[in-house]
């Protein structure tokens, strides 16, 4: 099983990462934002498979806010076109940054992902009825309480959220 410093690693890894991403995303004009590095690619492709939940504490905690601003610091490249909630990537996208918001560790970080993903994939979000369904029920859930999420979360998250699904609607 992972040791204390293996952990420390993989927190030190996203959040160097996230630092990059957002490095490179304030480079604005002066960098081709449309590709993506591969590195951070790859990166972001592995979050999902983060053991988080066998972490031990506090590094579960830790991993977790670090894989969130890693996510929001990707904001620049989580497009349709990359990654399209009816394909495999972009499905496991979603999902992740639901798990990340629903974990008992959630953090602004952790709503703030989420609305990152759910913001910048609502066109294509709403055109698919089954993400939709799916992605509208875990909201609710999450944005009515179910989730223990606290007040001023939910808050946030309604308006980051539910706000840009909602004016995608017919």
């Amino acid at each position: 099983s992972p040791q204390a410093s293996d952990w420390a690693q993989a927190e030190l890894a996203l959040v160097l990462s996230a630092a990059a991403a957002d490095a490179l995303a304030g480079l604005g004009e002066d960098y081709d934002s449309s590709t993506l590095p591969s590195q951070l690619a790859q990166l972001c492709g592995a979050l999902p498979q983060l053991p988080l939940t066998s972490a031990p504490a506090p590094w579960a905690c830790l991993l977790e806010a670090a894989a969130a601003e890693l996510l929001s610091a990707l904001d620049t490249w989580i497009t349709p076109s990359r990654c399209a909630p009816t394909s495999a990537e972009g499905r496991t996208l979603v999902a992740f940054a639901f798990r990340l918001a629903a974990s008992q560790h959630a953090s602004s970080s952790s709503v703030d992902a989420l609305t990152v993903v759910i913001s910048n994939l609502a066109q294509p979000l709403t055109s698919a009825r089954d993400v939709a369904d799916e992605a509208f029920r875990r909201l609710q859930e999450l944005c009515l309480g179910g989730g223990g999420l606290p007040a001023r979360l939910r808050e946030r998250l309604v308006r980051g959220a539910v706000g840009p699904l909602l004016s995608q609607l017919p």
